[in-house]
């Protein structure tokens, strides 16, 4: 069997997802952080130690000599960060936020409470970068790994000092992801039929998984300070005037990794954007049309609309 062989080598961006008290995608609004103020990722397993079956029969040598293995209960997490994105400390520790009074309140500060870790529930993705890069022509190769469910979770000491203060998070993992394949695309498709498509995970999360690393040829969400809808709104597509249509896009603060990317109007036109939320087109002559969007870098569209028609 074939292998790709990999050394890990820093780490490019992470992605923190709330879930839910079953360990599934939360779907709130505000549901997913993007970062790259990332310093360092710990992982230590935590093993209920070997249990040894030894008997020695009346001569006094072993009549039984067995043991059990020792068994995975779950890895202590350590994650240390160089950004203090106030929502990004919810999603890991629980801690409430601080909203300012502006007519539009963002995030200014969190709130350490007693009981915050109780409410911590999430999943927690990286990219490595890959020390020695395969064929340019496949694009750069990254490290992808995940643990699906994290609980626990708790902020550890933090010196304010003549000197910049990192902050520090540790959890642990727990079983019984409800992930599945996620609700992200994480992999750019190998096989000839869907090169280069972005797909999510190809198998869904087992019941016992902690943690799962592969590489990957997609590259990662763009860090941002706020978090973001982790399952954002499809393209829409409407007839807005006299052989005129107009498509919405998501936002890029709503989805990071969207922008630039192509418009593809469906009558063999394209518009290269890279902002949202809207796009007008003029058409040649009425009739139905399906518009798509791709982001750079993609073989083929991440959104379709339906077949829309234009007089």
């Amino acid at each position: 069997m074939a292998s790709r062989c990999f050394t890990p080598f820093k780490v490019a961006a992470v992605r923190v997802t709330l879930l839910d008290s079953c360990g599934q995608p939360s779907d709130a609004e505000c549901s997913a952080v993007s970062s790259t103020g990332i310093i360092t990722i710990e992982q230590t397993a935590n093993y209920e130690e070997r249990q040894e079956f030894f008997v020695k029969n009346a001569d006094g040598k072993f009549c039984v000599q067995r043991t059990d293995p020792p068994i995975l209960k779950w890895l202590d997490m350590t994650y240390t960060f160089c950004d203090v994105d106030p929502e990004l400390v919810n999603f890991l520790t629980g801690q409430g936020l601080i909203m300012s009074d502006a007519d539009e309140p963002v995030a200014i500060g969190n709130s350490w409470r007693t009981n915050d870790s109780f409410t911590v529930n999430y999943a927690f993705e990286g990219w490595t970068r890959v020390a020695a890069q395969p064929d340019c022509d496949d694009g750069e190769l990254y490290g992808y790994v995940i643990f699906p469910w994290n609980v626990e979770g708790t902020m550890s000491d933090v010196t304010y000092e003549n000197g910049a203060a990192n902050f520090v998070v540790t959890a642990r993992t727990q079983v019984g992801s409800g992930w599945g394949v996620g609700p992200y695309n994480v992999i750019a498709s190998e096989a000839a039929a869907t090169l280069g498509d972005p797909l999510p995970l190809l198998t869904a999360i087992e019941d016992d998984e902690h943690r799962r690393m592969f590489t990957t040829f997609l590259a990662p969400p763009s860090g941002q300070c706020g978090c973001y809808d982790a399952t954002p709104a499809a393209l829409t597509f409407t007839d807005s005037g006299v052989l005129e249509g107009t498509v919405t896009l998501p936002l890029a603060a709503d989805f990071p990794n969207v922008f630039p990317g192509t418009i593809d109007w469906g009558d063999m036109s394209t518009t290269a954007v890279t902002t949202g939320p809207t796009s007008v087109h003029t058409y040649a002559g009425a009739g139905s049309y399906v518009v798509t969007f791709t982001p750079d870098g993609y073989s083929s569209p991440i959104w379709a609309s339906a077949s829309t028609p234009i007089a």
